[in-house]
């Protein structure tokens, strides 16, 4: 990969209006064996545009996609992970002071 197409992708990534950093294509089309034309959103203040790029700063683009989702997949599983241990650790607290009962377990509403 070419250093000039890293920074397109990055420029293409960057919001015009809000300078966010987070824009991803939504809509992307081949127009031919070497361009490709793209839509792309800010998440931040939602504004889009279109740009025409090379096939190999689309790559760019689409490896950047997938290293954030990464990201946001090691994020997630860490959020998720302490919510389930603080909601253990509350259900536990509960249960050593007596403060779990057996309707608590049988669905109906009191």
């Amino acid at each position: 990969m070419k250093i000039a197409d890293e920074r397109k992708a990055e420029e293409l990534q960057a919001c015009y209006s809000c300078e966010s950093n987070l824009g991803y294509p939504v809509v992307w089309e081949q127009i031919d064996d070497l361009m490709w034309r793209v839509e792309m959103r800010c998440p931040n203040c939602s504004s889009r545009r279109f740009k025409t790029v090379s096939r190999e700063t689309m790559r760019v683009l689409h490896k950047n996609a997938r290293l954030g989702r990464e990201v946001i997949m090691k994020v997630l599983d860490g959020m998720i992970k302490t919510n389930m241990k603080e909601s253990a650790d509350k259900f536990f607290s509960a249960l050593g002071k007596d403060l779990i009962l057996p309707v608590d377990f049988s669905g109906r509403l009191l």
